[in-house]
């Protein structure tokens, strides 16, 4: 393997079958490799346990005042929480872990001397999103793949908000293999096939309490966290009799109105945090979606049907609740049927709002959606008045004339293993080796 005149790398994940192959062809000496993964150099231990294995920094870390802007500041708390959840950890806690991991990957970075910190995906837990900003904060580049619906495609970007964004100039790869259907918004999505059945609550603890007994036994945490685990059962306890108790609006109640459709989003998911930014609380963009509409166009919300207990608390709901003329349907809704009798398509950076654009409806995102800008994409902070968005006529050239211009960006990999499944001409040899490439670019 040629010598790269670059400096070191740190690669953070890269553990599936494809990424660990390209890994280890171009890890060099100086380099670093951290997941949760045997192959790797060092190993991912646990969140509350600050430390990775085998992995000594010095005593005490480098003081470091870096500081994040607020809307990732905000998706670093709310991916904490998502693996904080049940550990009764409040907001001084949080903040505390925060500046702890802030400081740590400083140090990290500074003694290591890192040029660029490359991402299996983008970065959305809480160690990964703080490394993240960490990085942006010290002017280390910070390449991230992100895997698209297109067959074999995937995103190659640096800055998480720089999602979606077309190219200044066209790339060196060609437009998309795959057949789109410009008016049929209908797709069969392999993620959304089958729906996991609500386990019982014995069988939820036991998930939760087994990989963290192994991890205790190994020798990897120092503690299971039972308390923990108790707490989470107790909200989800709550959860399943809260919905046991909801009571769903009928499509009748709208019908006859004009309504945007807002399919809400699985969470928590890296779709909010972080590429929704400060709209990661969806009930905060309905919130400020509902003031933006006028009075008599409705809102029709559907709960995702993949949705479980965490992010959804009665307070969310109550949120939703008081505002007029805005509908919860049940789950089982057929999210097509809404999106056709809709007059227009609103979400984070949900797949509804692409599948919004093949109909050849105004979208409305709130984050960095793959598509967003394409024609017809509207960001909620700059919607325009109702009556000017009505006036909007997909030009359906002008689209697919945007996607080859996005598609050029995108390189010809798969990164997620999962997206095998729409490439049929998949060849995990010849992957690898593309993902080598662009690993030494």
């Amino acid at each position: 393997m040629p010598s790269s005149p670059r400096g070191p790398v740190l690669y953070w994940g890269f553990t599936t079958h494809d990424l660990s192959e390209a890994v280890q062809a171009v890890l060099r000496p100086e380099d670093l490799w951290i997941g949760k993964n045997v192959r790797c150099q060092y190993s991912v231990i646990d969140f509350l346990e600050f430390r990775l294995e085998r992995l000594t920094l010095p005593v005490p870390l480098q003081h470091t005042d870096l500081c994040f802007g607020a809307e990732l500041t905000l998706s670093i708390y709310a991916t904490m929480q998502r693996e904080l959840m049940g550990w009764q950890t409040g907001q001084v806690e949080k903040q505390q872990l925060l500046r702890y991991y802030t400081r740590w990957f400083a140090t990290l970075l500074k003694l290591y001397k890192i040029e660029e910190v490359w991402f299996a995906y983008i970065p959305h837990e809480g160690a990964s999103l703080i490394l993240y900003a960490v990085a942006q904060a010290l002017g280390i580049r910070t390449p991230m793949f992100y895997q698209s619906l297109m067959s074999n495609r995937t995103f190659l970007i640096e800055q998480i908000e720089d999602m979606g964004k077309l190219p200044q100039h066209a790339g060196p790869w060609p437009p998309f293999a795959d057949t789109l259907t410009f008016g049929k918004p209908e797709q069969d999505l392999f993620y959304m096939r089958t729906l996991p059945p609500v386990v019982s609550q014995l069988r939820f603890g036991w998930r939760s309490f087994w990989p963290r007994l192994k991890a205790k036994l190994r020798g990897k945490i120092a503690h299971i966290g039972v308390i923990a685990i108790a707490a989470r059962l107790a909200q989800r306890r709550q959860w399943l009799a809260m919905q046991a108790r909801m009571q769903w609006d009928s499509t009748e109640s709208f019908a006859n109105k004009a309504f945007v459709y807002v399919p809400l989003h699985l969470q928590p998911e890296l779709t909010t945090d972080p590429l929704g930014g400060k709209y990661g609380d969806q009930a905060l963009f309905i919130e400020m979606l509902r003031r933006k509409l006028p009075e008599d166009i409705a809102i029709v919300i559907k709960e995702n049907p993949k949705q479980e207990f965490e992010s959804r608390s009665q307070f969310f709901w109550q949120r939703l609740r008081r505002l007029p003329e805005t509908y919860v349907v049940d789950p089982g809704v057929n999210t097509y049927f809404l999106l056709h009798q809709s007059a227009a398509v609103a979400t984070i950076t949900g797949t509804a709002g692409w599948e919004g654009v093949l109909a050849g409806k105004p979208v409305v995102v709130g984050g960095a959606a793959w598509y967003q800008d394409l024609p017809g994409v509207w960001q909620l902070d700059e919607l325009p008045e109702w009556q000017n968005l009505m006036k909007f006529k997909a030009d359906f050239t002008l689209t697919r004339n945007a996607l080859e211009c996005l598609a050029s960006s995108m390189p010809e990999v798969i990164a997620d293993p999962d997206y095998r499944l729409i490439y049929p001409s998949y060849d995990s040899r010849a992957n690898q080796s593309r993902l080598q490439e662009i690993l030494q670019t």
